[in-house]
């Protein structure tokens, strides 16, 4: 990272997505909110990825252009918390519990349990 012109700059020309975003948001933190970064890369995939990232992560992208194969980003750092995705709600399943020295499950005995933790096989004829 280098700085000039009041900005400072992430060379990723040549490298694939999604290094790029990741240089872009390690030189980003350390930055003042306000402060400008510019961005120079030639994936193609870039400018929906710095888009994506200047959204989910509360930045301005100031501008996007060509300069031949190179674009280059210059993104405003934002001083709000990071939009956070929502965690996925995974339902647990209850802890078994002990009764009576015998496995319960919601409720119910587990399959093949009897008294002690043991079953007896069933006849093979």
């Amino acid at each position: 990272m280098t700085t000039d012109d009041d900005a400072a700059t992430v060379d990723a020309r040549g490298l694939r997505c999604p290094l790029p975003v990741l240089k872009a948001r390690k030189a980003i933190k350390d930055l003042a909110p306000g402060a400008l970064l510019k961005v120079l890369a030639t994936d193609p995939a870039a400018p929906l990825d710095f888009e994506h990232f200047c959204a989910t992560q509360g930045h301005e992208m100031v501008a996007s252009r060509h300069d031949g194969d190179t674009l280059i980003f210059e993104i405003r750092r934002g001083g709000r918390t990071p939009v956070e995705a929502p965690k996925p709600q995974i339902p647990s399943a209850p802890e078994p519990q002990s009764l009576n020295r015998c496995a319960v499950y919601r409720g119910r005995a587990r399959p093949g349990m009897t008294g002690s933790y043991l079953s007896t096989p069933a006849p093979l004829g």
